[in-house]
């Protein structure tokens, strides 16, 4: 947490406001990522752009990939979402693996784990991280198994959680989904675009949270590759 010299002073307020990460919120005690303004022209992935080919709503009525919105097809909420980030090495590994995975889940296990409960939570103030950091979290079952116990209804506990042991798939996910869930930054974007670090299967897992987080758990009902 950053320090604080100037509390009681009357340039406490703007401290906190420098210290703030641009484009996030706050949540209970840390931070999370918010769901941004979208821009009103921008491509939608693929080369195309607002209005064109079958990337906008029927009636128009908003820009493709707007939360609650639009198209909502995966593929072009993910080149909305990599126009957004403007990142080379990111979006040259988005481009070169997508299209890659169908499934929007790692498994079925990983299907069932998440489903049994994402049923079981509550009207959370932050949804979309709560469904994040569950669709993380319940990913891999040796870091379910250690997950378990600090997930309860509208709360995940992750100073619970210890993942003493876990190995680097499993730890990339439980930071991914404690920075989404939390606001904390403890992976950097090179590192997850470094395939030596992070394997495709897992870029890919991280990569659909993100979505989740900024678009909604809608995102989870899209096909990764074509699906409408």
């Amino acid at each position: 947490m950053a320090s604080k010299f100037m509390s009681d002073m009357p340039l406490a307020g703007m401290e906190a406001q420098m210290q703030q990460v641009p484009g996030f919120k706050p949540r209970k005690g840390g931070i999370s990522v918010s769901r941004l303004e979208l821009p009103k022209v921008q491509g939608c992935g693929s080369g195309q752009t607002e209005g064109q080919g079958d990337c906008g709503p029927p009636d128009g009525s908003s820009p493709c990939g707007s939360p609650g919105d639009g198209c909502g097809r995966f593929s072009c909420l993910l080149g909305r979402f990599t126009g957004e980030v403007g990142f080379g090495p990111f979006t040259d590994r988005v481009s070169h693996l997508e299209g890659s995975v169908g499934s929007t889940f790692r498994d079925e296990g990983h299907r069932e784990r998440f489903q049994s409960q994402w049923r079981m939570q509550g009207n959370d103030p932050d949804r979309d991280a709560m469904c994040a950091a569950l669709y993380l979290l319940t990913a891999d079952q040796m870091l379910w198994g250690m997950a378990a116990q600090a997930v309860q209804p509208e709360l995940i506990d992750f100073a619970a959680i210890c993942i003493r042991g876990i190995d680097l798939d499993g730890y990339v996910l439980f930071h991914s989904a404690k920075d989404l869930y939390k606001g904390t930054n403890r992976l950097s974007l090179s590192e997850l675009t470094d395939p030596e670090l992070i394997s495709d299967g897992t870029f890919w897992t991280v990569i659909t949270a993100f979505l989740i987080r900024r678009y909604g758990a809608e995102v989870l009902e899209k096909e990764r590759s074509k699906g409408c």
